[in-house]
């Protein structure tokens, strides 16, 4: 069962991109774009983690869901919750409303979590285990999860990296909006050459 709702809740600390190490890859050696590259790096950085569902650097997120994946949903009790993020770190926490719309802590020896696949992290019950029953609202379970490479710029793999830094020359070099062109593309096609080993912009 795929969540289809997230909410950052603890931004990160860094970016995966320092401000020198991108004005060398995109030639400005004058601080007067300072700002606006600062502002590109960010805007890259939010750009792959929103279309790949990846977080870089370490963050909290919540994850909803209106029910466990056997109520409503399916007759399998083996059926999979799957976060939409990558890569998954661990788990903090997972709560619900139960049958009384009463806001419970669900414990951590009743699910399981596959957490070192990068691509398809995923959450199931444990032997013998039943996922609960909950009340009928959008935000009847909550998943509450640390996800990102680490905690720096260094754990992020370098292929994403370079990525960035090919959007942000990108937007750096062209500043107006890109007109309406099927044979223009937005943005240089090796940024999704080394992205594509990493992430599915499907998941």
């Amino acid at each position: 069962m795929r969540i289809t709702r997230k909410t950052l809740v603890t931004t990160p600390a860094s970016e995966p991109l320092a401000l020198n190490e991108t004005k060398d890859f995109i030639n400005v050696s004058g601080s007067d774009d300072d700002t606006l590259i600062t502002n590109l790096i960010k805007a890259a950085r939010q750009y792959v983690e929103q279309n790949y569902n990846v977080a870089m650097i370490t963050s909290t997120w919540d994850f909803t869901m209106d029910r466990f994946p056997q109520w409503k949903h399916t007759e399998d009790p083996h059926s999979l919750i799957e976060p939409l993020i990558l890569p998954v770190q661990s788990i903090t926490s997972i709560t619900y409303y139960d049958a009384n719309n009463d806001l419970q802590t669900l414990s951590a020896s009743a699910y399981e979590a596959q957490l070192d696949n990068d691509r398809f992290p995923a959450i199931w019950r444990a032997y013998e285990q039943l996922w609960p029953e909950t009340y009928v609202r959008r935000d009847a379970v909550k998943i509450r999860l640390v996800a990102g490479y680490g905690a720096t710029a260094a754990s992020v793999p370098e292929p994403v990296r370079v990525a960035m830094l090919m959007i942000i020359k990108f937007l750096f070099d062209n500043r107006e909006d890109m007109p309406i062109n099927k044979n223009i593309v937005p943005y240089p096609r090796a940024v999704e050459m080394l992205l594509r080993n990493f992430y599915y912009n499907d998941i």
